[in-house]
């Protein structure tokens, strides 16, 4: 970066009281700053260096991704990344998260203070790993975090097979017109899912009526 500036001694020295270095994220090591003043009355020239050493605070972010297991087929689902730091400065300052979604879209990337917030449209069915990793203000990266969403492709409208209600035990309790007894059964069904067959597990219930 090279800073001109011309007039008097007093508007020079107040230019270069203003001046601030900001290395560029990640670097450290040796750097300098040089100054050259040229008095123009009488052609003179001097130049001065200053001598910086970057040392690029201790810091370790780590992420968390909180997403739903089950997404539909050409709807939004959302995501909501939570990032943390070992240091309370970059804790508190943005983020630089990447996220794939594994389904061949481009990776996105967004600047963000935790936690960051977002949607993600699948075109087809299926099982995708969404990961992501995010990097602080100084560069430090955190590990790879990933979870795993299921696509399909619509919530079944009707039952594709099932069993009638089984009674599996029952007893009896009490007399008379109005006695309560109450019996217990499992049903076993599964859900048509258009392009794919996903089994529901057994249910279970209790059944309570009056006798006649």
């Amino acid at each position: 970066m090279l800073f001109r500036s011309q007039g008097t001694l007093v508007r020079l020295n107040a230019a270069l009281a203003g001046l601030k270095f900001t290395p560029t994220t990640g670097f450290a090591g040796s750097a300098s700053i040089g100054t050259t003043y040229e008095d123009l009355a009488i052609a003179q020239t001097t130049t001065a260096t200053t001598a910086v050493s970057v040392v690029v605070p201790a810091s370790k972010p780590t992420i968390k991704i909180e997403a739903p297991k089950l997404g539909t087929l050409g709807k939004a689902v959302a995501f909501e990344i939570l990032a943390t730091d070992t240091n309370a400065t970059a804790r508190t300052a943005a983020y630089q998260f990447s996220i794939s979604f594994g389904d061949g879209t481009p990776i996105k990337t967004v600047t963000s203070k935790s936690p960051l917030v977002f949607t993600h449209v699948f075109a087809r069915a299926g099982t995708y790993t969404v990961a992501a990793i995010a990097r602080d203000e100084y560069g430090h990266t955190s590990a790879v975090v990933s979870v795993t969403i299921r696509i399909v492709s619509l919530l079944p409208a009707a039952l594709s097979s099932a069993t009638a209600p089984a009674w599996t035990s029952g007893t009896a309790a009490g007399d008379g017109a109005n006695a309560a007894t109450t019996f217990a059964f499992a049903v076993n069904f599964q859900g048509d899912f258009a392009d794919e067959l996903i089994p529901w597990t057994a249910v279970s219930a209790a059944l309570e009526f009056l006798s006649e």
